[in-house]
């Protein structure tokens, strides 16, 4: 393959993961061209035109030739697939583009390793059975959801979807493996150390006595969920602030058990 025929910027790759994303999405996933075009941000006349060949045709070939693209446009067409089929709200533009710059890079002699060994076949299997069990857990809450009439009943079983999903979601770009750069964490640690301030404060004001005074159970339900996460995100934050030292991480995690009693 000559440089010369690779595309020179990553925005010029674009289209051709659109067109291989719609692909997938319809051959791989059973979707409709209308669907297809909803999840791609597109008209349907656009899924046309990546179907035909008329659109995107240009780099299909040098991606499909690189088993490691090929599967990196797989799995994103399988999340994509996986949260329509779900009926959850998303935007599937940051996750494409972020797909098109690494495809760029990986067009250009690849990604870096991330020099950590494979998962193991069974612990890949135990992660995607959770994932399967995640979604199932997601589909009916929301199938419940879409029955009842109370609005705050809603909002509580919306809620419990949307964390289901999004621990589909997390599994899901476990089993791929995160990337990890030494330095760029270092940096975004940096970032983040001033968050832990306002975190810290938020989950200092919780709703744990004004609880008592909502007679909605579903409302008060609502209050408590708040106050779980504040404590999570401080707890979340304090992990990844942990790992700046030797011992901090395991420090932070007790720290997290003294707080919520575990």
């Amino acid at each position: 393959m000559q440089r010369s025929r690779l595309p020179e910027r990553p925005e010029e790759l674009l289209p051709s993961v659109r067109a291989a994303i719609c692909r997938e999405l319809l051959e791989g996933h059973g979707l409709r061209r209308i669907q297809a075009a909803a999840i791609l941000g597109v008209k349907p006349s656009a899924v046309t035109h990546y179907l035909s060949s008329k659109r995107g045709a240009q780099w299909l070939d040098a991606m499909w030739s690189s088993e490691e693209i090929r599967k990196m446009i797989s799995e994103v067409a399988e999340s994509l697939a996986r949260r329509y089929k779900l009926g959850v709200p998303f935007d599937a533009s940051k996750e494409i583009s972020e797909l098109t710059t690494r495809a760029f890079s990986a067009l250009y002699g690849g990604l870096p390793s991330t020099g950590r060994a494979p998962l193991s076949d069974q612990t890949l299997e135990s992660l995607k059975d959770r994932i399967r069990f995640e979604e199932a857990v997601a589909r009916r809450v929301l199938e419940v959801m879409n029955k009842v009439r109370n609005q705050a009943i809603q909002l509580v079983l919306r809620q419990i979807a949307a964390d289901s999903l999004r621990h589909a979601e997390i599994l899901t770009l476990i089993t791929r493996g995160i990337e990890v750069q030494d330095e760029a964490f270092r940096s975004d640690i940096e970032l983040v150390e001033e968050l832990v301030k306002y975190e810290s404060e938020a989950e200092e004001k919780d709703f744990e006595e004004m609880v008592g005074e909502v007679s909605d159970p579903a409302a008060a339900a609502l209050l408590i969920s708040i106050d779980y996460d504040e404590r999570k995100h401080v707890a979340m934050l304090e992990l990844l602030l942990g790992s700046k030292s030797k011992g901090g991480q395991g420090q932070a995690r007790a720290d997290h058990r003294a707080r919520n009693g575990i």
